[in-house]
């Protein structure tokens, strides 16, 4: 089994007040239902060891700011399991 991990990064750029927050969110249905991942609030992500059956997985993030600016989703990213 693979025992690899994968970590997804996010680049933002705030303007104005406040500083960026951040929520991962994981899609186990082909990106028709994203749930939150809990404790999944920086900038990087980096999931559990991963196994083939959390190939086609998607990730994305909610980024936001502590000053209450719109709230921004990033397009989702797809886990590519290999063994």
């Amino acid at each position: 089994a693979a025992t690899n991990t994968q970590a997804f990064t996010v680049a933002t750029t705030v303007t104005g007040a406040g500083t960026a927050t951040y929520q991962w969110q994981l899609s186990t249905n082909a990106g028709v239902d994203f749930a939150d991942i809990s404790g999944a609030t920086n900038a990087t992500y980096t999931t559990p060891a991963t196994a083939a059956g959390d190939s086609g997985n998607q990730y994305r993030v909610k980024v936001n700011t502590t000053a209450g600016a719109v709230e921004v989703i990033s397009s989702a990213a797809t886990l590519t399991v290999t063994e």
